[in-house]
């Protein structure tokens, strides 16, 4: 298993399902996640915001329709672009959850598309992509895991 890790999960308020469900799988991995819902409870938001940033976590940025008409969601997924606009440092993990185009400098930033995936609706599949956009698992060493019905491994 890899090193535990930080992650913020930056997400539109119709994709709070689909965060906490990463949240709970993150954790229960042994990492670290700041989530806006479990984690700012009533504190000063703006205050939240940045020690959220300042923490060196790495940005999950869960695109939709949603994330991308939410100013505030755009700008936690150009924060850590400021310095960094090739996104060299992958600090920023973009991961489309449902069909949309990211525009501006988001469009240049390559992301992980989970609608193949989620279509399956084999919540391990789901997990696995995610796991390897992040970085935590290796794809040549965890092949899919066997379909629903059982039969075979499915290889990338």
């Amino acid at each position: 298993m890899a090193e535990p890790q930080t992650f913020f999960i930056s997400r539109a308020g119709a994709d709070r399902d689909f965060a906490g469900w990463l949240s709970d799988h993150l954790k229960h991995d042994g990492h670290t996640v700041i989530l806006q819902d479990e984690t700012f409870g009533h504190q000063d938001f703006i205050a939240a915001m940045d020690a959220a940033f300042k923490s060196g976590a790495r940005i999950v940025a869960l695109y939709s329709p949603a994330y991308h008409e939410s100013k505030h969601c755009l700008a936690e997924a150009r924060h850590p672009l400021g310095d960094d606009p090739a996104n060299t440092s992958q600090q920023l993990v973009p991961i489309l959850i449902e069909a949309c185009a990211p525009t501006g400098i988001l469009k240049n930033i390559a992301y992980t598309n989970l609608l193949p995936a989620r279509a399956l609706k084999d919540e391990r599949v789901v997990k696995r992509e995610i796991w390897l956009a992040l970085g935590l698992i290796d794809a040549e060493a965890t092949p899919l895991p066997p379909p629903s019905g059982g039969e075979g491994v499915v290889h990338r």
